[in-house]
Formats: structure tokens, sequence, C-alpha cells
């Protein structure tokens, strides 16, 4: 695993390093922000139809073990329902010990101008018996960072809680009364506020003991 996956691991970010097909969607001016945020935390991700289901034993093997799902491309979209956000579901999650993963599915942003242009966002919900409540939302932007590995320094892009925006998702959640999980996740960069592109989005969870 790269340095670059192991830092967009950290929180909920997680980058899968792979390029591909981008979707743009022009927006003038400020629009473009309101566009891309309204839609967190639709109550529709729970009815649409998932993009990619995660059904299996969750074992975390010795340590732990994460299951996610990565989009082809930045197309992703539920209009009306789910605008713009790419959908996992994951079962067989009740009595489990897990935290969420999901965000940036694309090749990291690879200079400071375009890191700092880049935006994941996040809604999870758990189904518990016949409803979904939204078990919390999150936003977060491109940072770059200067790592020291061992002696020796780099630039890279890490995503970071947005300062303006409150993180409400659990850092986890032990012995899962949920029976299903959805992770839904839009990436996105935009392009000096005059049109969003979408990039690929990666949603899932990490089984721990």
């Amino acid at each position: 695993m790269s340095r670059i996956t192991k830092s967009l691991l950290m929180g909920l970010a997680l980058c899968t390093g792979c390029g591909g097909a981008m979707e743009e969607e022009p927006v003038e001016g400020s629009e473009a922000m309101a566009t891309v945020q309204q839609e967190l935390g639709e109550i529709g991700c729970t009815t649409t139809a998932y993009n990619a289901l995660i059904d299996q034993l969750l074992d975390p093997g010795d340590v732990a073990r994460s299951f996610t799902r990565t989009s082809a491309d930045g197309s992703y979209d539920h209009p009306g329902e789910c605008p713009k956000q790419y959908v996992v579901e994951v079962r067989q999650t009740q009595g489990e010990n897990l935290s969420v993963l999901g965000g940036w599915g694309d090749a990291a942003p690879a200079t400071k101008s375009a890191c700092e242009l880049s935006r994941v966002e996040l809604g999870v919900y758990g189904h518990l018996g016949s409803s979904w409540p939204l078990l919390g939302t999150a936003k977060k932007k491109g940072v770059w960072v200067l790592v020291d590995f061992f002696g020796n320094q780099y630039y890279e892009c890490q995503f970071k809680d947005d300062p303006n925006y409150v993180n409400t998702i659990p850092s986890s959640i032990g012995n899962s009364p949920y029976d299903r999980l959805r992770i839904a996740a839009k990436a996105y960069q935009l392009n000096f506020m005059s049109s969003v592109t979408y990039k690929k989005a990666t949603g899932g969870v990490l089984s721990t003991y």
C-alpha cells in the first residue's frame, strides 16, 4: 500500500488510487457550492437503488479488515432521490464492530492547487426495524501536507474535516444494532468556482474486533 493511500485512509477519506473518467457539471459562480452541498443527508439515499452491494461475513481477520466498493467514474447519480451520490449498501452488519469508510476514490490530487479544490461529502444511514435513521454526515477538504517519513520529506493531499461543518458520523459503531448500513458518498473538485468535476467515490466499512 502506498504512503498516499495510507494517509487518505485516515478518518473517513479513503483513496484507492485509480484514474478514470470524470463527469463535469457546469455551475456558474457561487451556485457551485450550493449545488453540491444541498443534497447531503437526503432520506432518498435509503430508498433509491444502491450502486454497489457488500453482502458477506465481515470477518476482521487477525486485527482489522476493510470492505469497500469504488465507483467506475464520476457519473453516479440518483436524480430527485439522492443526487450526485454513490450509494454503497453493507449487509450482515448486526453485532459487528465497525467504522465507516468513504470518500475520495480517484487518484490523489498531485498539486497543492488541485488538492485544495478537492472535496468529499458523506451521509451514513443504518437500517433498524423498518426505518433508516440518518447516523451522521461529514464534509472534508483537501489539505496539502508536508509529511516526514523516516527522514524522507514530501507533500501529499490529505482530506481533513471541513472546519465550517460539524462531522456527526460516529467514529465507530460497536456491537452494531443495524442489520444494514448505507454510505452515500460524493467526491468532487471545484474548478475555480466555474464548474464542478465529480470524481470516483468510495464507500464501505472497517471491521474490527
